[in-house]
């Protein structure tokens, strides 16, 4: 998933964002969030955290990643440690950004963690750490060690059932279309 895409065309994130609102919103969400925080991982969505927060009314911070993996705050982050939190992520694959956040904001003091919110969530389940997952698109895949030659040798043979890159290419010439149509 090529979210650099998404970020040359900003009306799509504005658009995800609301609909993300309106997800959090059928879950109870929405108002709980009101007036507290977003908090983008690092790399994951900078414009759908900033547009997310705008919709529900929250102030929007950023985790940054530190050379030895871990998360931690920008440094002049005005932060309320008994704040609700969202965390937002473009794509959660196996979830291990999104729990490296809510490790770092537990030991930062916050723990507080409302939701997590992304355009597409990989991981077969709908909770991480018992705090809810609000995504577009639920679309569990099957992960491949890359060291599996056999995996390999089928991919580079276009053997494949399935093919993210081709979908993602439709469903960007799909979007394309609309903006064309609209």
């Amino acid at each position: 998933f090529n979210t650099a895409v998404l970020e040359e065309r900003m009306h799509w994130i504005k658009n995800f964002a609301f609909s993300l609102a309106c997800g959090l919103a059928e879950k109870g969400l929405k108002e709980q969030l009101r007036g507290e925080a977003v908090v983008c991982v690092p790399r994951g969505g900078t414009f759908l955290n900033a547009f997310l927060a705008v919709q529900i009314e929250a102030r929007h911070y950023f985790l940054e990643k530190t050379d030895r993996g871990k998360y931690h705050f920008d440094r002049s982050l005005p932060y309320a440690r008994d704040a609700k939190i969202c965390i937002v992520e473009d794509v959660i694959t196996t979830g291990r950004a999104v729990y490296r956040a809510i490790d770092s904001l537990h030991d930062y003091g916050t723990p507080n963690i409302a939701a997590v919110c992304c355009l597409v969530n990989r991981t077969p389940s709908t909770e991480i750490y018992n705090v809810p997952v609000v995504s577009l698109l639920h679309m569990r895949n099957s992960l491949y060690d890359s060291n599996d030659h056999e995996v390999a040798e089928d991919v580079e043979a276009g053997n494949v059932l399935d093919d993210p890159r081709r979908r993602f290419q439709e469903l960007i010439s799909i979007m394309d279309e609309f903006d064309e149509a609209a």
